[in-house]
């Protein structure tokens, strides 16, 4: 399967778009964030041990994985009062695969923040 003529193995997840990106979910444990204005793959998240299945993109979630106290969240307050145009990008990225894991990404980074498991 390729999208813009860029190879995404085999058998890709649900394709997300968000703004200027395609997020790639691919059966080699990957996920793909495809740059539409370069036409390239600008970002690799690896770290599932299965097909990843599905992505979205989320803004920054600082308080619900329990940093309420983080300098982040001191940033996000004064973004909150003093909204720009960054304080509405996206920053956070996440992740199912077929093995009931969920990962959440930093999207600018390609780094995992933290992983869950479903249990049966």
């Amino acid at each position: 399967k390729k999208v813009a003529g860029i190879p995404l193995g085999t058998e890709p997840g649900k394709i997300t778009r968000s703004g200027g990106n395609l997020f790639v979910p691919c059966a080699d444990h990957r996920l793909l964030r495809v740059d539409l204005s370069e036409n390239k793959i600008a970002q690799t998240y690896a770290g599932h041990s299965d097909w990843v299945l599905t992505a979205q993109v989320q803004p920054s979630m600082d308080a619900e994985v329990g940093a309420k106290d983080s300098p982040a969240a001191e940033r996000r307050a004064t973004l909150q009062e003093q909204p720009s145009e960054s304080a509405t990008q996206a920053s956070n990225l996440l992740s199912s695969s077929f093995d009931g894991e969920l990962r959440l990404w930093n999207m600018a980074d390609g780094t995992s923040i933290r992983n869950w498991q479903a249990k049966p």
